[in-house]
């Protein structure tokens, strides 16, 4: 008799745990906890009730003990899921801040007071251009906007408009200026060569700086320079400061400048070249349609040299 109970119990378990195995996926952790105990409660059947109980406890204090590391595991790592994606999305935040104040322009106030500042960075060297160049993209702009308003004050001239593959030529050379500490239309070593050298060439000026950078530009009549195929070119010197100057036993250097503003130091470019007859002939000229302006910014002595190149 008790062979036969015990071969139904143990077939009852075999099809509980067939149907709890086909369920399995859909039951929780809890329920599969007390569907494991149960089964172990139902093998221990022949023992007496104490015993049963007692093991039951048992049983029951391990699965809740295997129950709670689980969630802790569980909860570590939703933890640092939510952890990553917050700093995903502070990322992101960060980024798109960044993108609107680099849409919306820095006041030329404070673009300005960053320049001055840069100028007063110790341990520079003096042929070091500022490569910040916010400074010079918003200064070669309002000198552009400078030399259209000159163009229609003198004849009503038809505004040069802005040509962006002339500005790399342009600052190129101004930057070169810088670097080398020279003033010319043509490369430093063509002015450092004495008179005779072979090398010495006069075609390393603007037309050379335009073919080596696969610029055709349309050259000037035979009449303009006495030569043709002769781009225009200016090329002006203005300084941030214009002097300096010590108080009583300071050791502190008191700077002035020789503008209050970015527009200051565009009107100075502008006025030189309008002071100059050959200069100001290029701007005034009906020839050319287009121009771009090249600024480079020396670090120590706040030289500010302006290349302007015509096409």
């Amino acid at each position: 008799m008790k062979k036969w109970v015990l071969m139904g119990v143990l077939g009852a378990l075999g099809c509980a745990g067939t149907l709890y195995g086909s369920r399995e996926k859909e039951l929780s952790l809890e329920d599969h906890l007390e569907n494991l105990s149960r089964s172990l409660a139902r093998l221990t059947w022949d023992a007496g009730a104490p015993e049963r109980e007692k093991r039951r406890k048992l049983v029951e204090a391990q699965l809740k003990e295997e129950l709670y590391w689980k969630q802790q595991k569980l909860l570590e790592e939703q933890k640092k899921r939510d952890e990553e994606k917050r700093v995903l999305e502070e990322k992101r935040r960060q980024k798109e801040l960044e993108e609107a104040r680099k849409r919306q322009p820095i006041p030329d106030g404070q673009l300005f007071e960053e320049l001055k500042k840069k100028f007063l960075e110790k341990n520079r060297r003096q042929n070091e251009v500022i490569e910040d160049m916010r400074f010079a993209d918003r200064l070669e702009k309002k000198v552009h906007d400078r030399i259209n308003i000159q163009r229609k004050l003198n004849g009503n001239l038809p505004p040069l408009e802005w040509n962006e593959r002339l500005r790399p030529i342009a600052r190129a050379h101004s930057e070169d200026m810088v670097r080398r500490q020279f003033f010319s239309h043509n490369a430093y070593y063509e002015n450092n060569m004495p008179q005779g050298d072979p090398r010495k060439s006069p075609q390393r000026g603007p037309d050379w700086r335009y073919k080596q950078a696969g610029f055709l530009a349309q050259g000037m009549p035979s009449w303009w320079y006495g030569q043709s195929n002769i781009p225009l070119e200016n090329i002006e010197q203005a300084l941030l400061a214009k002097g300096w100057y010590t108080t009583g036993f300071s050791d502190e250097v008191i700077y002035e400048w020789a503008a209050d503003s970015l527009d200051g130091l565009a009107d100075t470019i502008v006025t030189g070249w309008m002071d100059s007859e050959g200069h100001k002939k290029n701007i005034l000229s009906k020839i050319p349609r287009q121009e771009a302006i090249g600024i480079a910014i020396a670090y120590k002595t706040g030289e500010i040299l302006a290349t302007e190149n015509f096409c």
